[in-house]
């Protein structure tokens, strides 16, 4: 089962206006359709941390059967970058959608922040196979400072991706399996 494995040689990541679909075959994975933009260069050593909030669960009793049955919380699904092209699109994802791009493409960094909610694609590429994530509505916004370590590493905007119920879908996030093929 080595094909089910995952070592990434290429990471790309992509936003879409939300509702967008994911991309279904090998080809459009690797080359998406027009609607999906490429944010740019991430970090090198941290491709992208996928984590979750939520989902305690609890078991539920009654007074004959203590383990009746199990409750569990919802579950939020996010992704973190480390952004390093610094341009006005990957600026308004950092500071907020309502950052405003001045006459000279100054950003103007918002006092209340809006974070941007876009359809958010992750194409993780091991040779031919390839893998990834899709969140056909996303909130993107910062997840930490900017920390400018030394002059021997490039500056990041660290973001969280995170996955959001769109129209009523019970699933926010979907992982693509390890693939080199399309199934028939």
């Amino acid at each position: 089962m080595s094909d089910a494995t995952l070592k990434v040689g290429i990471a790309r990541f992509y936003t879409a206006p939300v509702g967008t679909a994911r991309p279904t075959t090998v080809a459009t994975l690797k080359a998406p359709p027009v609607a999906w933009t490429e944010v740019g260069n991430t970090s090198l050593e941290n491709i992208m941390d996928l984590t979750s909030e939520g989902g305690a669960v609890s078991t539920l009793g009654s007074l004959q059967n203590k383990s009746l049955r199990q409750s569990v919380e919802t579950r939020i699904e996010s992704l973190g970058l480390r952004l390093l092209d610094w341009t006005t699109s990957t600026l308004k994802l950092y500071y907020g959608a309502n950052s405003v791009i001045g006459a000279d493409g100054a950003v103007e960094i918002p006092s209340e922040p809006v974070p941007t909610e876009v359809a958010f694609l992750a194409v993780l590429e091991d040779g031919v196979n390839v893998a990834g994530f899709h969140a056909e509505k996303s909130s993107v916004f910062r997840s930490d400072d900017i920390a400018i370590a030394d002059v021997n590493s490039l500056a990041q905007l660290p973001i969280k991706v995170t996955a959001l119920n769109n129209a009523g879908k019970v699933s926010a996030l979907t992982a693509i399996p390890p693939r080199a093929t399309d199934a028939v």
